[in-house]
């Protein structure tokens, strides 16, 4: 008898590898680009409307963009995240911006965040109403509003010397524009309680003053540095 041949059919696996690295690397320029976009979006949107120096428009009808992006930094920032809890340091990205007509560089910041200052609006103001209206001891108040890292700080000062400057600001009427100076006789917590108290103005109204102070202090004019 003649051999007889099996017939079965073999299916050849394609080699899917060429196609796999393609589609990755297709999937990562359309995840780069994607990113890219959010980033011109987010640059465009926080792009001022005109210098704040020389008034002259960001972005003039028919003309080319005078506000150009000139970089981003990062800046550190302390203080709790909500009212209750821990103290944190953490870093926050701003954006920088040159006036093409005079030359001036703008940066802007997430709001919160204080020119030239290490602590946020909201634990600047929080610290103060901690100590002034909630008549908490300095010591109290610092382990509230600093993190371990700046409460070991010799720079700090024993009794926190940065929330007596505030308060001394605070008492000149110079901490943020909304607040007033307070009379020769006032002491430190005094000033700290006005200066708390004008925060929670610019709070929801009903809300527990330290969360309307919580809430108002990101909408203050703050001056200074400390």
């Amino acid at each position: 008898m003649g051999s007889r041949r099996s017939s079965c059919s073999v299916t050849k696996v394609k080699d899917r590898s060429d196609r796999t690295i393609q589609e990755e690397a297709a999937e990562s320029k359309r995840a780069a680009e994607s990113k890219r976009r959010a980033k011109r979006a987010e640059r465009e949107a926080a792009r001022p409307a005109c210098c704040p120096e020389c008034q002259a428009p960001s972005r003039p009808l028919g003309g080319r963009v005078q506000m150009h992006g000139h970089g981003e930094r990062e800046r550190t920032q302390r203080g709790p995240e909500a009212v209750g809890q821990p103290p944190v340091e953490r870093s926050v990205g701003v954006r920088r911006y040159k006036c093409t007509q005079c030359g001036a560089t703008v940066t802007v910041a997430p709001r919160g965040v204080v020119r030239r200052r290490l602590y946020t609006a909201r634990a600047i103001g929080l610290a103060l109403a901690l100590f002034g209206i909630q008549l908490a001891s300095v010591h109290a108040a610092r382990a509230a509003i600093a993190p371990m890292a700046s409460a070991r700080d010799p720079a700090e000062g024993a009794t926190w010397s940065t929330l007596r400057r505030w308060a001394h600001e605070a008492k000149a009427g110079t901490l943020f524009a909304e607040g007033h100076a307070c009379p020769p006789t006032f002491t430190l917590r005094q000033a700290a309680e006005r200066a708390s108290t004008a925060l929670q103005t610019l709070g929801q109204r009903g809300a527990e003053a330290l969360e309307r102070v919580w809430q108002g202090a990101p909408e203050a004019h703050w001056g200074g540095a400390s």
